[in-house]
């Protein structure tokens, strides 16, 4: 999902919204494919459930990308619902997986290189956003921005369950310690 820096093309906001969705389209499938070999490459239930999901979530993103490139589908404000689904995934993981769940050094550095990789395409969704000719680049750029931003946010916090779980933990649950 290295996204590459926008094209602007005095052609006009069809021809502009025509780039946006090649260059998503392209992005998407770069970070499909990272996402599946992660997956393949972790022995950590957890991480491969991420990277497993993300990657779904990146064949969804090409499906949405290719009906708004046929005309069938409008560009609608991004509900959340790749975040929701992932709610739970780490209370609903048995036991027997969590204890499992001591992460690997290359692992960890998988969910690095993802979450640097969400980053870039957020980054790059919303300066086009700003820069769009047209509303409805603006509106499709600022879609993909918003779930970006979730994947990002999905991999920051497997990150931190990985890596210190007893705070994750505190933190999701909003914990506190009053000393009374």
């Amino acid at each position: 999902m290295a996204a590459k820096q926008p094209k602007k093309n005095p052609a006009g906001p069809d021809q502009e919204i025509k780039t946006i969705l090649e260059t998503a389209r392209n992005t998407e499938r770069d970070g499909k494919k990272f996402y599946e070999e992660a997956a393949a490459k972790t022995s950590n239930p957890l991480a491969a459930k991420m990277f497993e999901s993300l990657a779904e979530a990146e064949e969804k993103h090409i499906e949405i990308i290719d009906a708004l490139a046929a005309g069938r589908l409008r560009i609608t404000a991004y509900s959340g619902e790749f975040a929701e689904a992932l709610r739970n995934v780490f209370e609903d993981m048995p036991e027997s997986v969590k204890a499992r769940a001591a992460s690997t050094p290359d692992d960890i550095e998988a969910l690095k290189v993802g979450v640097e990789m969400e980053d870039k395409s957020l980054a790059f969704y919303r300066k086009w956003a700003k820069s769009a000719v047209s509303q409805e680049a603006r509106k499709l750029c600022e879609r993909l921005a918003a779930e970006e931003e979730d994947h990002w946010k999905i991999l920051s916090g497997t990150i931190e369950y990985l890596e210190d779980s007893g705070n994750w933990f505190m933190a999701q649950e909003h914990w506190s310690f009053d000393g009374g």
